[in-house]
């Protein structure tokens, strides 16, 4: 929230590792990547997220992460 994602990334990423079935983990992973512009790691924390996710958890990842790649190209 504080626009500190250098900070965060480390923790974020042994967070994600430790809880590889927690897509939560894998979207905020993918927004500080996001953030970071590093579009590589961004769309692969993003496939894992989807891969975890089931329902309308994933209804709604596929949503958001679709604005994402939007704002990107948009700036």
């Amino acid at each position: 929230r504080a626009g500190r994602f250098e900070e965060a990334l480390e923790p974020a990423k042994r967070y994600a590792q430790a809880t590889e079935n927690d897509w939560v983990a894998h979207q905020n992973l993918a927004v500080i990547y996001h953030e970071l512009r590093m579009a590589e790691m961004r769309d692969a924390s993003q496939d894992r997220a989807l891969a975890v996710s089931t329902g309308e958890n994933r209804e709604a990842l596929l949503a958001f992460f679709e604005r994402l790649r939007a704002e990107q190209v948009a700036s």
